[in-house]
């Protein structure tokens, strides 16, 4: 039999332990408070390190964006810039044929009012290849035969030239290149020697058309020089 004193002997024992049970259960109870606060704030950093990162990427997005847009608009002013300049271009080409129209109409206005005294020849053709203005072996010698009659004088002649061209190409172009075959021919004439201030060239461009410009045919008539030889008529 335990004696009265033996119980209050074991009292203090078990006491402690109850104690320390306790205990524990409180610290068990205090680390899993902790451990779910410190997991709750984890996962608050989680989703505010993801919102930060999709704030980075939406931001490099926007960047993005802004700097295509940029690019568009930079392309759409060089395309208006181009657009301007090819306007600006082709009035200055407009302007050029409308001055070199005028210039032709003015020297065929001159020559004509000094061709009163002179009887008119025939008109000789030189024919041209397409964007050329070189003189064939067949035009050197239709002028040849201009040339021969009058070789050498220096007056009592009048030598017209009228250069021609087809409708291919651009006005201005073909204005040109209609001067520079009646500079071919006038500069033939005068090797064969013809007097320079007798021979009066002009380039028509695409006027006054022979053939049809609608048919090959038709433009290669067309890319010629036509001569004319006014010899002083007799008193």
């Amino acid at each position: 039999m335990v004696t009265g004193l033996a119980v209050l002997a074991l009292l203090p024992s078990c006491a402690t332990r109850g104690y320390a049970r306790r205990q524990a259960r409180d610290v068990d109870n205090k680390v899993t408070a902790l451990a779910a606060v410190v997991q709750e704030n984890a996962e608050r950093l989680d989703a505010t390190d993801g919102r930060a990162r999709q704030g980075i990427s939406d931001a490099a997005a926007a960047r993005n964006a802004a700097a295509a847009a940029q690019a568009a608009a930079d392309r759409a002013n060089g395309i208006a810039a181009s657009s301007q300049s090819a306007a600006a271009a082709a009035q200055a080409s407009a302007d050029a044929a409308n001055r070199t129209a005028q210039n032709a109409s003015s020297q065929l206005a001159t020559f004509q009012g000094s061709t009163d005294r002179y009887d008119a020849g025939p008109v000789t053709i030189v024919m041209f290849k397409a964007g050329k203005s070189e003189l064939s072996r067949d035009a050197m010698k239709a002028l040849d035969d201009i040339i021969a009659p009058i070789a050498g004088q220096t007056a009592g002649y009048l030598v017209e030239v009228h250069g021609f061209a087809s409708s291919e190409g651009l006005e201005t172009s073909n204005v040109n290149l209609s001067q520079e075959r009646s500079e071919a021919v006038q500069r033939y004439l005068v090797s064969k020697g013809a007097s320079l201030t007798r021979v009066s060239i002009v380039g028509l461009g695409i006027e006054k058309p022979i053939a049809d410009n609608g048919t090959k045919l038709g433009r290669e008539q067309n890319r010629r020089a036509e001569v004319r030889v006014y010899m002083a008529a007799a008193k």
